[in-house]
């Protein structure tokens, strides 16, 4: 059950908010595996919301004609375009932590 806010207990709250600015600390995955996994977020989502449309279209063949070969076909198309999207998005292999500009004996940079 979601909190029930007061109008004084939401106006302390956006007080606080706005002298914290907590957006302004906000920085994201900092591990090599948050950044990873982080980068995944939009495969999840357009392969999911595809397939599911095209499952979608599937059950209501099925229910508008009662074409039951038809049905499998369109399943099996949407488990194809599944592997399809989910190949196309590979993770990267690694990504680099930032490393500071090398300098030279003077004390300028490359």
């Amino acid at each position: 059950m979601p909190r029930q806010w007061t109008d004084e207990q939401r106006q302390t709250q956006a007080e606080r908010c706005q002298q914290l600015q907590p957006w302004k600390h906000s920085t994201g995955p900092k591990s090599v595996a948050g950044k990873r996994k982080v980068s995944q977020n939009p495969r999840k989502s357009a392969s999911y919301e595809m397939a599911e449309a095209l499952n979608d279209l599937a059950y209501w063949h099925y229910d508008a004609t009662g074409d039951y070969a038809g049905y499998r076909q369109l399943c099996y198309q949407a488990s194809l375009m599944r592997r399809r999207l989910y190949r196309s998005f590979k993770p990267r292999s690694r990504i680099e932590p930032w490393k500071p500009p090398k300098r030279d004996e003077k004390g300028s940079h490359d």
